[in-house]
């Protein structure tokens, strides 16, 4: 969860350069993919509530690097996978069922917002997350 903080700039580490967040957003992916299921669940809750915070960083690489944490955290917890509405999950249940609804929400109220305001930050992280979802349904 400490990684999901920094890389979400959460209060404690809005002070965190833009290459810190994105590296802690790219430890975190790969932590995600190796040991998931080993985090305990409320780790996991954690991480789920405070990483789609970094898909409205205003730095690109850094919204990037947190959709591809997002993305493959969603893969463990079968979302796309399995039927999205339900979020049945291979971690042994909970899944993210938010997420999706979350992305659409945020894609919704990005398209609305004025260029460079935190709300298109937030809807271009969250359609390249959810662009990111879609190749890995492939």
């Amino acid at each position: 969860a400490a990684l999901a903080t920094v890389a979400s700039a959460g209060t404690s580490w809005a002070h965190a350069g833009d290459a810190t967040r994105q590296l802690a957003a790219c430890v975190l992916r790969q932590l995600v993919t190796k040991r998931w299921e080993e985090l305990a669940q409320d780790e996991r809750d954690e991480v789920q509530r405070l990483l789609p915070l970094a898909l409205g960083d205003p730095v690109g690489v850094v919204r990037t690097a947190a959709a591809a944490a997002v993305s493959t955290i969603a893969d463990c917890t079968g979302v796309g996978a399995y039927d999205a509405a339900n979020a049945c999950a291979r971690d042994g249940g909970g899944g993210w069922p938010t997420l999706l609804p979350g992305l659409h929400q945020a894609i919704v109220a990005g398209a609305a917002a004025p260029a460079g305001s935190p709300q298109a930050y937030l809807g271009s992280g969250a359609m390249r997350c959810l662009e990111m979802l879609a190749e890995d349904l492939r």
